[in-house]
């Protein structure tokens, strides 16, 4: 994690064409790391989605070198937003990617299910 944690910025780099496939799991680890992450993945991807969501980085097109040039500058020439990137990565990471999180959404399905059930 240290080591993660000493980047500037971090990457995924996803071949054009990976939409359906899960996240990488390289990204929970990311954000986990408070970096502001660049992710280089087809529009429609997972991988943007989360990226979307967490709003812990930006997303350029997949094999896009000038695009993915263009994104690293921008992060690089403003510490201030690319600071609030990686701060909105790790409070995505700790209220929706983390063990409690998880068990406190099980939580409620079941409470609804049961609920719905008439119990």
């Amino acid at each position: 994690m240290a080591a993660l944690a000493a980047a500037d910025i971090l990457l995924v780099n996803e071949l054009p064409g990976i939409k359906d496939m899960a996240v990488p799991s390289k990204l929970t680890s990311y954000f986990n790391a408070g970096i502001a992450v660049i992710a280089a993945t087809d529009a429609g991807s997972v991988t943007a989605k989360e990226i979307a969501t967490s709003m812990g980085g930006i997303r350029v097109d997949a094999a896009d070198p000038e695009g993915l040039l263009a994104a690293a500058e921008r992060l690089g020439a403003d510490d201030e937003y690319t600071k609030t990137l990686g701060l909105n990565g790790l409070r995505f990471r700790h209220d929706t990617l983390s063990e409690s999180a998880a068990v406190d959404r099980y939580d409620d399905f079941v409470t609804s299910l049961a609920s719905s059930r008439g119990r």
